[in-house]
């Protein structure tokens, strides 16, 4: 099973091609970001990414699980807003 951390890491990665970039957005050193890519494939048992020194793309088995984890991360943020909705209802 992935952690929240490690779908933001694919994620970000992604979209950005770029393990720095990646990093940076998510607020992460490069070596954290590629140690929650690497751990990431350990838990699904395959490889993501195809990485070579001037960029990284998505294996074909990435590209079968971006998508799924694209809806992970959105049902993610829609549990975030119900949290805020039903603190906020506490507070007024």
């Amino acid at each position: 099973m992935l952690s929240s951390r490690q779908i933001i890491a694919v994620l970000a990665t992604v979209r950005h091609k770029n393990i720095s970039l990646a990093a940076a957005e998510i607020g992460m050193s490069r070596s954290g970001l590629s140690r929650a890519l690497t751990q990431a494939e350990a838990a699904l048992g395959v490889k993501l990414f195809d990485r070579s020194r001037v960029r990284i793309s998505l294996t074909p088995h990435g590209e079968l699980i971006f998508p799924l984890l694209n809806q992970i991360d959105g049902l993610y943020e829609r549990l975030r807003c119900v949290d805020d909705l039903r603190q906020d209802s506490r507070r007024g």
